[in-house]
């Protein structure tokens, strides 16, 4: 059994260190223009390194979109998705929160 930590994340910041993440819980606010939910970018170890994750949120679309002013969730692989060094989570307008769970980190 793997034994996860759960971070959440209000605005730009970085989760320090080697670190594996297994999914996400994320909520956004009505759409500031009315057309985008929230977006929210994983990238290893600062905001110009690999985007690693995306989550592009749209609520029009029912094939993957992010449906705004709800809970949502991403589940990844089994084995997650390594940042080696780090992960920078950029949170844009229409996010107010997300919730990382990984294992490591520092």
């Amino acid at each position: 059994m793997r034994r996860l930590n759960c971070t959440y994340v209000s605005s730009t910041s970085t989760i320090a260190g080697r670190i594996r993440v297994f999914g996400l819980i994320f909520t956004g606010t009505n759409a500031s223009n009315g057309v985008l939910g929230p977006t929210i970018d994983l990238r290893n170890g600062s905001g110009s390194g690999d985007l690693l994750i995306q989550v592009n949120g749209n609520p029009n679309s029912y094939n993957g979109g992010v449906v705004y002013g709800s809970v949502n969730t991403l589940d990844l692989p089994a084995e997650g998705v390594l940042f080696p060094d780090g992960a920078h989570v950029t949170l844009y307008t229409d996010c107010k929160g997300v919730s990382v769970f990984h294992s490591g980190g520092s």
